[in-house]
């Protein structure tokens, strides 16, 4: 895959322009189903058990 630097703040840092791919839109989505899971499964508001 070949990409042109939009820009680049450091020299190791540069911005490139284009889509996400479609393996991080994968992973992105996991983690906030995964966290509205836990919101919704585990918080009830109160203090942590034994802590």
């Amino acid at each position: 895959m070949e990409h042109k630097a939009k820009e680049r703040y450091a020299p190791d840092v540069e911005s490139y322009e284009g889509r996400i791919p479609a393996w991080m839109a994968v992973v992105y989505g996991g983690l906030i189903a995964w966290g509205i899971y836990y919101l919704v499964a585990y918080w009830d508001g109160g203090p942590v058990p034994g802590g």
